[in-house]
């Protein structure tokens, strides 16, 4: 009867604790992957911002006084130096006038990008002045997109006149699959560490509440 009853009450309090223990270890695991990738994606955005900024910054020099082929030229620079990125500068059409990406210039950016959340974001940048930033999925890699509108300004003038509000916009790509990869390897190498010691903790739990309290309990009874 004693062995039945300690029997019980092993599997009773055994099944509590890994059951209270694996909700936690769960919730934990949960809340940790979400901060880790909204505070991640903060950070490349941030970064990335700087970047476009700086880079449309080299780009306005020679395009500010319509200098084509110093434009060019900066784009190939700019090509060279950062080889995961991406750069766009359309006219008010959504026309690509300059790109990273010699092929593709005189092609509509609608061409390029065929996701329809892709053409709506795109497009609202050559509606309204705007900066803004989005992160895409595509053919299994992951991209970084930020979009900020040329606006029409006095020293723009004497190549564009002043009719339109809005010149066209720069749109600049990264890809950022490898930095995606490298904290989902770090959360799946948290998660085993985490299980690992909860095997152990869970373990020992088990033995000492088996040897230190049931078997006590039921030899006094």
């Amino acid at each position: 009867m004693l062995n039945k009853v300690k029997q019980n009450l092993n599997i009773k309090t055994g099944l509590l604790i890994t059951s209270i223990s694996l909700l936690i270890f769960i919730s934990i695991v949960i809340v940790m992957i979400i901060m880790e990738k909204r505070l991640t994606n903060e950070e490349i955005a941030k970064n990335m911002n700087r970047l476009a900024d700086m880079m449309m910054m080299s780009i306005e020099k020679p395009m500010v006084i319509g200098n084509d082929e110093g434009t060019r030229e900066e784009f190939k620079h700019l090509a060279k130096k950062y080889i995961d990125v991406n750069i766009y500068l359309t006219d008010f059409r959504g026309n690509i006038t300059y790109s990273t990406n010699e092929s593709i210039v005189r092609k509509n950016l609608t061409d390029i990008f065929t996701q329809k959340e892709v053409r709506v974001f795109l497009g609202q940048g050559l509606k309204n002045v705007a900066r803004k930033t989005m992160f895409l999925t595509s053919n299994g890699k992951d991209f970084f997109v930020r979009l900020v509108s040329i606006p029409n300004k006095p020293s723009c003038y004497h190549c564009h006149g002043s009719s339109r509000s809005i010149l066209g916009e720069m749109v600049v790509i990264q890809d950022i699959s490898p930095t995606r990869r490298t904290i989902a390897n770090q959360a799946y190498l948290i998660g085993a560490c985490c299980g690992l010691g909860l095997v152990v903790l869970l373990l020992s739990l088990n033995i000492f509440i088996r040897k230190g309290i049931i078997s006590p309990v039921t030899m006094l009874a």
